[in-house]
């Protein structure tokens, strides 16, 4: 199952906060939540389109919407573009 890390733990490797990634179903600790279908955590309504993305998924999201960003720009920065996009619904 997909999870994001809600604070710093160890599966695999160590995990930051935010990082989403998969560990067996059924699997529980205190520092990871279960994402659901839509990519968002569960009981996490702030969860954003950029949650959980590395820059270069932030740039291929950016593009496939048609976003122009510069040469240059940083993660949050890409992050802020994306979040700030119309969402489409699925």
């Amino acid at each position: 199952m997909k999870v994001i890390a809600i604070k710093q733990g160890y599966f695999g490797k160590l995990r930051a906060p935010d990082d989403v990634f998969e560990v067996p179903d059924g699997e529980k600790a205190s520092w990871f939540t279960p994402v659901d279908k839509k990519g968002a955590a569960e009981g996490r309504g702030d969860a954003k389109p950029s949650d959980g993305l590395k820059v270069d998924e932030l740039k291929a999201a950016l593009v496939a919407k048609g976003i122009a960003f510069p040469d240059g720009a940083k993660k949050d920065e890409l992050a802020a573009l994306l979040d700030a996009a119309p969402q489409t619904q699925p």
